[in-house]
């Protein structure tokens, strides 16, 4: 259970533009969706959400890239203070530190559909926090890292209980060979055809309002929810009563026809825009102090044509989710017994990464 050590901590707000803005949502709750998206791969969407879900390699591998922090691993918690050394909270009464939160942070999601995504610095504690329970889980099984070094040893921890792990539950792997084929692929192509697919034509359309605080954010997610509920004419009536861009105003909203690369708009735009490919889709990003509430219509989809290489792409993604349902379904119990607390005040003041310069977790 996580308990609250203070409580005040802010909305994340529209964090997809420019910069991040403001504090965050904070909830127990991390089942993120995925990251900086690559509009120039038809696959890009499905990749990236396998990606987020697939914590505990990437994880393992930013401690491995900045074992030099001296975090420390598993029963074996070295008091060091690195940079970063400020408590951002607590996990089975052991402080985790800001340094090791710094490691997953990344930057908000694109903000697709009403509901809000989780807020990236709790998102990434929660991650921080699932390394330290693999770790312990790993030395209490009597798992034994060859580093003397905590971040290496810690990594090396996490990664020989996956292992472990996937081997009893067989899906360690060749043990998976006999179990996803050509068969299973189609049968994941059929069942995520939307996520695997690309725009190959779309009407973005926005209604822009002006803004940057607390005020304009609650004013865009009404905005938002609003878009959602409403047909294309009154989608239209909205924007010339609300929008305060005059030129796709002018338009009744239309900012481009698009296809997967979201050409014609605005970077931070199109991040989002790429991934609205149902009619009636929205989204929110952010320009500067303007904010965009997104739709789409006119929506044709280009579907990924079946292939010896799309065969074997297909077979490596379902693999890498039956792996990290295991993995996943072994942190879910690990942390109903853990007591975990989180200090907002401490996480409000992490700075999130403006995914245009963003390198990766844990680079600098």
């Amino acid at each position: 259970m996580i308990e609250l050590m203070k409580r005040g901590g802010r909305r994340e707000g529209i964090s997809h533009g420019v910069s991040a803005r403001r504090g965050e949502t904070m909830s127990a709750s991390s089942d993120p969706g995925d990251g900086c998206v690559s509009p120039t791969l038809s696959l890009a969407t499905w990749l990236e959400a396998i990606a987020r879900m697939a914590t505990v390699l990437g994880i393992a591998a930013a401690i491995l890239a900045v074992a030099a922090s001296g975090v420390a691993a598993g029963s074996t918690h070295e008091a060091t203070e690195p940079p970063g050394g400020e408590v951002a909270g607590t996990v089975n009464g052991e402080p985790v530190l800001v340094s090791e939160v710094m490691m997953h942070l990344r930057p908000p999601p694109p903000r697709v559909g009403v509901a809000a995504p989780p807020g990236s610095r709790l998102v990434a504690f929660d991650e921080a926090v699932q390394i330290r329970l693999l770790a312990d889980e790993a030395f209490r099984r009597g798992l034994e890292p060859t580093s003397d070094r905590a971040a290496i040893a810690q990594a090396q921890l996490v990664r020989a209980l996956r292992h472990q792990e996937l081997r009893l539950r067989g899906l360690d792997g060749e043990q998976l060979d006999s179990l996803i084929g050509e068969t299973e692929a189609r049968a994941f192509l059929d069942a995520h055809r939307l996520e695997l697919a690309a725009i190959a034509s779309a009407k973005i359309s926005a209604l822009v309002i002006e803004g940057d605080d607390a005020d304009a954010d609650a004013d865009a997610e009404q905005l938002l929810a609003r878009a959602a509920s409403l047909d294309d004419e009154d989608f239209v009536e909205l924007v010339l009563e609300r929008s305060v861009d005059t030129r796709s105003k002018s338009r009744g909203g239309q900012l481009a026809i698009i296809d997967r690369h979201g050409h014609g708009l605005d970077p931070a735009v199109a991040r989002v825009a790429i991934h609205l490919k149902t009619n009636g889709a929205v989204g929110l990003a952010q320009v500067g102090s303007r904010l965009y509430i997104l739709r789409a219509s006119n929506v044709e989809l280009e579907q990924p044509v079946w292939s010896d290489e799309l065969a074997a792409y297909l077979i490596n993604l379902e693999r890498h989710e039956l792996q990290q349902q295991a993995i996943d379904e072994l942190i879910r119990r690990l942390r109903a017994k853990a007591e975990v607390t989180v200090d907002h005040d401490v996480l409000d003041a992490l700075p999130i990464p403006d995914w245009r310069t963003f390198a990766g977790p844990g680079v600098s």
